[in-house]
């Protein structure tokens, strides 16, 4: 499985000339920085544009449901909000991480961490849903969440991986 996965990476892996790579390096890091700055923005027209879809395909009454399932302890934002959020934030960044690392092996270890943390918080998130009267759980994630949605596990996995391959 492994081989299979990182033969498919480096099948699909682009080659940039330094020059490129450092300039395409240079407008992630600003769009990664910009979406930390402009967090609340960002929320706010996920927000905007999840009521109006809902809205006009006559389902506002099952978002607002579905939002009350959520704990509060988990999020307080709308959960199609949260997602899409952390989801295009985690994939801008780890296409940070595979651009400036342009090692298939190293990015295969990059997506596996990052995967083990999303599939950590969605066992967390059940744990909390089952055992109602734990509240460890949400806040556990909720940590978690935090730390995936920034740049530190950028960082991390670039200086990591970067020692890791010399």
């Amino acid at each position: 499985m492994l081989n299979r996965s990182q033969t498919w990476i480096e099948q699909h892996t682009l080659n940039f000339s330094p020059f490129s790579r450092k300039v395409l390096l240079a407008l992630l890091f600003s769009l990664v920085f910009l979406a930390g700055v402009f967090t609340e923005q960002i929320y706010h027209a996920f927000d905007l544009l999840y009521k109006a879809v809902f809205t006009a395909l006559g389902l506002a009454g099952s978002l607002e449901r579905s939002q009350q399932e959520v704990s509060t302890q988990l999020t307080e934002r709308n959960w199609l909000t949260m997602i899409s959020y952390g989801l295009l934030y985690t994939i801008l960044c780890f296409i940070t991480v595979h651009i400036f690392l342009k090692n298939a092996r190293n990015t295969l270890i990059a997506g596996l961490l990052y995967a083990f943390l999303f599939g950590l918080c969605i066992a967390l998130i059940l744990t909390g849903k089952i055992f109602s009267s734990l509240h460890w759980p949400f806040m556990l994630t909720r940590r978690l969440i935090e730390i995936i949605v920034s740049p530190l596990p950028v960082i991390l996995l670039m200086a990591t991986l970067t020692k890791r391959a010399k």
